[in-house]
């Protein structure tokens, strides 16, 4: 659940936001008319849900915790209680307590404003649980229902994942395709290619990989879909379908941007051998300029022949970048 595992503090935090939207009683209610002292009823308010889910968060979580259960244990507890209830699941997914956090988080399914973070939730219990199968309905269940929610791309790769586990790649598949934001996605796309090849649809899995590691060449996804691209390379032999030369120039470049120099130093070590020209000299250069940004001298870029005027300027460029920089660390 590698995306999935990225954005489960900010489902949190909307969690604890939305609970807070039940309105107090009116403290400035007339005093009751007859002297007799009447037992004073307890009201749970919002304030206190916020404050206590807050405090789920601190290193001593145990006093809200055993208030929040005995807040949404009570039946009489309502809205607030279910949404008690939700905070607590959330809480113990994120110890592991899975089995726990099963039984609060079923509380939160009749609540109309929470109901989808309720579902999203429980499936990700049963996923963490080994329950794939189940967690797999009960997130395409997520989707024919809230098909908008702002959980959609967490539900998506965990769904995913789901499929993978329970041998259902083709039903992931299909969730993927159906989403419009896929392959704007460098996570939801690289998924894709991941059930693709587990479905035995190798060359559209490397046709996903190629889009990831050429349009998101800097994101973790990239690297991970160089590996695959690696592995198929292998296993599709002639019917592998290779990047064109000008397409793999493209991707190094985009990783000057990013100062990924290791990264560089290995794509334009690669491509050299291929290359001519004013295309060979800019791969020098560029290979000399990552070793420069690595901690080596400018001696081997101030000693480099270059024809084109272009690559030349280029050169004169880093060397002035370098010297600006040394001069800045001397003050």
């Amino acid at each position: 659940m590698r995306s999935t595992r990225r954005i489960l503090s900010a489902a949190a935090a909307s969690l604890l936001v939305c609970s807070v939207c039940a309105a107090s009683p009116d403290s400035n209610s007339a005093k009751p008319k007859s002297s007799a002292v009447k037992p004073v009823k307890v009201v749970f308010t919002e304030q206190q849900l916020e404050k206590l889910a807050r405090a789920l968060k601190q290193a001593n979580a145990g006093p809200a915790y055993a208030q929040l259960s005995a807040v949404a244990s009570r039946r009489s507890s309502g809205t607030l209680g279910v949404r008690a209830a939700l905070a607590l699941g959330y809480y113990d997914y994120g110890k592991g307590n899975y089995a726990q956090a099963a039984k609060w988080l079923a509380k939160g399914v009749n609540d109309p404003l929470l109901a989808e973070y309720a579902l999203y939730w429980d499936a990700e219990t049963e996923l963490a649980e080994g329950r794939s199968a189940l967690a797999l309905d009960e997130l395409k269940r997520f989707r024919g229902e809230y098909p908008d929610s702002v959980l959609t791309d967490a539900v998506l790769q965990s769904l995913g994942d789901a499929a993978l586990a329970a041998n259902k790649p083709a039903e992931a598949a299909a969730a993927l395709d159906a989403y419009s934001q896929t392959t704007q996605r460098p996570a939801l796309l690289f998924l894709r290619g991941e059930v693709r090849e587990k479905a035995g649809q190798a060359l559209d899995a490397a046709a996903d990989y190629q889009a990831v590691y050429l349009r998101f060449a800097t994101s973790e996804p990239a690297r991970e879909a160089a590996t695959k691209l690696d592995f198929l390379r292998g296993t599709l032999g002639a019917n592998f379908p290779a990047l064109a030369l000008d397409q793999r120039l493209e991707h190094a470049a985009m990783l000057i941007g990013a100062k990924s120099w290791n990264d560089e130093h290995n794509e334009y070590g690669a491509l050299l051998p291929e290359l001519t020209g004013a295309d060979q000299e800019r791969a020098q250069l560029r290979i000399l300029e990552c070793g420069m940004a690595l901690g080596s001298g400018p001696n081997e870029i101030a000693a480099l022949q270059i024809a084109d005027p272009d690559v030349d300027a280029e050169r004169f460029d880093a060397l002035a970048e370098y010297y600006r920089t040394q001069q800045k660390s001397r003050r």
